[in-house]
């Protein structure tokens, strides 16, 4: 079993705090810029970089690759809206991409600790 650090629902606790608040202000920001389109991958990013601190803090290092994977994932899906693709396949790009990397990412932990 992995032992994290000893403060680790600590930093969880902030981690998501500053998550959440990440997360309504780029909706707000984006919302009065006209921007929705983007407000799902900016989201995505959200959650993604949500993921390294706790990746130290529990000592589960394959948290690094679902962060570097949702990351990788929004930006893949601004350049493709950028560059024309409709806004319900980009959804459904980001949706079903980053259920599989999260998927993936559970059943990790569930087998491996």
């Amino acid at each position: 079993m992995r032992r994290g650090a000893p403060n680790s629902f600590q930093v969880f606790g902030q981690v998501n705090i500053g998550q959440t608040v990440a997360v309504v202000g780029t909706i707000l920001i984006l919302g009065r810029l006209d921007l929705w389109l983007y407000v799902p991958a900016a989201v995505c990013l959200i959650v993604a970089l949500h993921f390294l601190p706790l990746a130290r803090s529990f000592a589960q290092p394959q948290y690094w690759w679902t962060g570097g994977l949702l990351m990788a994932l929004a930006l893949v899906t601004v350049l493709s809206l950028a560059g024309g693709m409709d806004a319900a396949n980009a959804r459904a790009l980001l949706g079903f991409g980053a259920a599989g990397i999260l998927w993936a990412t559970a059943l990790h932990v569930a087998r491996r600790g």
